[in-house]
């Protein structure tokens, strides 16, 4: 991704790019070193070639999921497979 000093971004390239945003219901329970990470209600944005992101105000052309990450569970990951 190429971001511009003014905030806004644009991915250039064939792989897809994640941008990992907290929302006002993320929750973080567990973030202790060497502990498990436990992680409510993450918003992972995916962007393919072309789209874009803006680091100053949060405006996107990609599809959003909703993440929670338990690193003591198993699966760590709800959903268990994000990449879909």
């Amino acid at each position: 991704m190429l971001i511009d000093r003014k905030g806004p971004g644009t991915v250039d390239g064939d792989f897809a790019n994640y941008v990992i945003e907290e929302t006002a219901s993320t929750a973080r329970v567990q973030v202790d070193p060497n502990r498990p990470l436990i992680h409510r209600t993450l918003r992972p944005i995916r962007l393919q070639a072309g789209q874009s992101y803006h680091l100053g105000n949060g405006g996107q052309s990609g599809s959003v999921i909703t993440l929670s990450v338990d690193g003591s569970a198993s699966p760590a990951l709800t959903p268990a497979d994000p990449y879909r």
